[in-house]
């Protein structure tokens, strides 16, 4: 993961501007990976064992609903955030309510 960061990061027009060296490249892609990435993964995977325990001696409906409960929870608190980007990025939408 970390060539394909350092790749990213390399290739990043915003990040050319400051003429960044090897070593400083190599530091903030390390930064990137603890304090950014591996995060957001713990809390995939998080989400993920929470589906994985639902009991699978429930019938097929409880274990959808289940799993769809623990999925709307983990993704209500983006929501907002979605809703905005999508209706600032598609301001003619019929659906927008404005």
């Amino acid at each position: 993961m970390d060539i394909t960061l350092i790749r990213f990061l390399k290739s990043s027009p915003t990040l050319t501007k400051y003429h960044l060296s090897e070593q400083e490249i190599d530091e903030l892609a390390v930064y990137l990976r603890k304090n950014c990435i591996s995060s957001k993964v713990e809390e995939v995977v998080r989400m993920v064992e929470e589906i994985i325990s639902i009991n699978p001696a429930l019938d097929w409906k409880e274990i959808l609903e289940a799993a769809a409960k623990k999925i709307v929870e983990y993704f209500f608190p983006l929501q907002g955030g979605v809703y905005a980007y999508y209706f600032f990025h598609h301001p003619d939408d019929p659906l927008d309510v404005r």
